[in-house]
């Protein structure tokens, strides 16, 4: 048993969690495609790039060019994770702030008046977008120092992930929910003598359930074994652990040289069940589980901080480790 200790929603992909008139939300609504706050969805937009005719390619703070791989070719993508993102309390418009200073808005209401579509290819899947126009684009373009046109996703609809298999999230990576445990950061940050906050995993829906037992011989937390669980009213089924990359290591600045991936060295190894977007993704560092809503109760759509949190169903591990973590222990 435990609590919700924490929500957040990344209207942009891969910009900063979504503030409402300055503030931290302490509910959102849950949907089968993620978060939504009023008009806006959880990475409904997102910015991509490619030439002017034929498919984009979804921009993230990775840098990452999916026709040369996981690896890091757009360096200054990372200053994405720079950009503030702000929802009006009617949750009727997003305010934009880059690290210069410079600001643009977001309504619903003004939309292009000639929308483009675009396909989009992310991690080997692809989505539609509606390409949001000229003068968007020019603004974004100066976020990550090149050019770049700014989409919002199809409304509706479930899109292709890498794998062949089909997804209600919008530009997520593969699935609507992240679901990270406090005491499993605090363990790891014990582990490894840091202090990592919980904003480099970029979670949906934080919780506090149990702790990891500190004598174990390998690094296996209370939700690797996690297949559902129930928040609030709401049932959430967990899908696969989480591996994690290089944006873990960046500040909300878009600078880099965190510990985010160095205190999961006890989590190396490989997923044992998954929705995998990269065929080389079964092997990583792991934190978190993504997850989808799977049913509700009658009640309320929120999400609210202080919503008791229950695993209610179990299973085999998601993730199977390397190596036993008792040597480093001081």
């Amino acid at each position: 048993m435990g609590e919700v200790l924490g929500v957040a929603m990344y209207p942009i992909k891969g910009a900063q969690p979504a503030t409402v008139d300055g503030e931290t939300p302490r509910a959102l609504e849950a949907t089968a495609a993620g978060f939504r706050f009023g008009h806006f969805g959880d990475r409904e937009f997102l910015l991509a790039a490619g030439e002017e005719e034929g498919p984009l390619t979804i921009v993230t703070p990775r840098g990452w060019d999916d026709d040369r791989g996981p690896r890091t070719i757009h360096k200054d993508d990372r200053y994405l994770a720079s950009l503030a993102v702000d929802l009006a309390s009617g949750g009727e418009s997003l305010h934009l702030t880059r690290r210069d200073g410079d600001r643009y808005s977001v309504s619903l209401d003004e939309q292009p008046d000639e929308p483009g579509l675009r396909e989009v290819h992310i991690h080997g899947g692809r989505f539609m977008g509606i390409d949001w126009g000229d003068e968007a684009a020019e603004f974004f373009s100066g976020v990550v120092g090149r050019p770049v046109r700014f989409l919002r996703t199809l409304p509706s609809g479930l899109r292709t992930l890498g794998n062949g298999e089909r997804s209600h999230a919008r530009a997520a990576d593969a699935h609507p929910y992240l679901i990270t445990n406090q005491p499993s950061l605090d363990y790891l940050n014990d582990l490894a003598g840091t202090d990592v906050p919980m904003s480099r995993y970029r979670p949906n829906i934080v919780v506090a359930t149990e702790a990891p037992n500190p004598d174990a011989e390998y690094a296996y937390l209370d939700e690797d074994t996690a297949n559902i669980i129930r928040v609030g009213d709401k049932w959430f089924r967990v899908v696969s652990a989480s591996g994690r990359c290089i944006v873990t290591t960046m500040n909300e600045h878009g600078e880099l040289g965190g510990d985010g991936l160095r205190i999961l060295e006890p989590r190396k190894g490989r997923k044992l069940k998954s929705s995998v977007p990269h065929p080389d993704d079964d092997r990583g560092k792991f934190f978190g589980d993504n997850a989808v809503l799977s049913g509700m109760f009658t009640g309320s759509k929120l999400v609210t901080v202080g919503d008791r949190v229950e695993v209610v169903a179990r299973t085999a591990p998601h993730v199977g480790l390397d190596k036993p973590v008792k040597a480093k222990r001081s």
